[in-house]
């Protein structure tokens, strides 16, 4: 089922208010106008909070989404050493015995 799940948008809606609202007491007017290291307390302070928490849960799911597609980009492997999957290049002398 490709519909977007209305728990998962209403997550990511909620979240990002309380980015905002998390912005504005540390001096911005939202997340996105913060300076790096205003944001990065911010994303810490989500990641430390409840498990049961929006902001938390928010967090394991922005993270989450965001790590599967970086990894995901053949133009990151080299970096790390890793050579892509076998396929579909494919086992070029997987007819021959070992």
């Amino acid at each position: 089922d490709a519909r977007p799940d209305p728990r998962v948008i209403a997550l990511l809606e909620g979240g990002c208010r309380w980015l905002d609202t998390e912005a504005r007491m540390h001096g911005g007017t939202d997340f996105a106008s913060l300076p790096e290291p205003a944001r990065e307390e911010i994303a810490h302070i989500a990641a430390a909070s409840a498990p049961v928490t929006g902001q938390h849960m928010f967090f394991e799911l922005t993270w989450r989404g965001a790590v599967r597609h970086y990894y995901a980009r053949p133009e990151v492997w080299p970096s790390l050493g890793y050579d892509g999957p076998p396929q579909p290049r494919g086992f070029p002398n997987a007819d021959r015995k070992p």
